[in-house]
C-alpha cells in the first residue's frame, strides 16, 4: 500500500493527494491506443474533492476550516487495481481523452458520506482513480462521481494495450446517450 503524501490544493482549486509514481505509468511511455497517441501526465494525483464540489460545500455553509477538520479525520490510503479505462469527452472535432487507473480508497467514500451528513450536499459516489496518460487535455478529464464515469468511459484497457499498439481494448462500453 503506497504511503500517502500530504493533501494539497491544486492550481485548479481541487483537493488532491499527490502520487509519486504508478505501476503502469512511465514519463517516457507514449501509448498508442486506437490510433491515438497519449502523453504521460507530468504530475500524478488522486482528486478527493473538485473545486466545484468544494464551492457547493461552502455555499451550504461548510467553511474551509471545517472542511480541513473533516479531511484530517481520514488517512486516504489506497491500493492499486489492474483496471485501466479509456475515458473521453467532447465532440469528434475536439475530443479529449485520458487513460485512468482505478484504485481502492474506501476513505474517499467515507469522507463524502460524512460531508453529506454535515452539509446536506450530495457529492455523489466517487470513482477513485489516477489519470496516467492524456490526449487533447494535458490536465486530464474530471470524474466527479460514478454517474460521470459511466457517461465518459469508452473502453476497459488491458495492461498490454499501453505498450503494444496492435493490442485492442479489452472491452468496449455500450454507447450511452450523452
Amino acid at each position: 500500500m503506497p504511503r500517502p503524501q500530504p493533501l494539497i490544493r491544486s492550481a485548479r482549486g481541487s483537493i488532491v493527494l499527490p502520487i509519486l509514481a504508478a505501476p503502469t505509468w512511465s514519463a517516457e511511455l507514449e501509448p498508442l491506443v486506437g490510433g491515438i497517441r497519449y502523453r504521460a501526465k507530468t504530475e500524478l494525483h488522486i482528486t478527493l474533492l473538485s473545486r466545484v464540489q468544494i464551492e457547493a460545500l461552502a455555499e451550504a455553509g461548510l467553511d474551509a476550516r471545517e472542511l480541513d477538520r473533516w479531511l484530517a479525520r481520514f488517512r486516504f490510503r489506497f491500493r492499486w487495481t489492474r483496471r485501466l479505462w479509456l475515458i473521453e469527452r467532447g465532440s469528434e472535432a475536439g475530443k479529449e481523452r485520458s487513460i485512468v487507473q482505478l484504485i481502492r480508497q474506501p476513505d474517499q467514500s467515507r469522507l463524502r458520506r460524512a460531508l453529506k451528513r454535515a452539509s446536506g450536499v450530495n457529492l455523489g459516489e466517487p470513482v477513485p482513480h489516477v489519470t496516467l496518460y492524456t490526449a487533447g487535455c494535458p490536465e486530464g478529464i474530471g470524474i466527479p462521481n460514478r454517474e460521470a464515469f459511466r457517461r465518459l468511459r469508452t473502453a476497459a484497457l488491458s495492461l498490454a494495450a499501453l505498450t503494444d499498439p496492435t493490442h485492442p481494448a479489452r472491452k468496449r462500453c455500450p454507447r450511452r446517450a450523452r
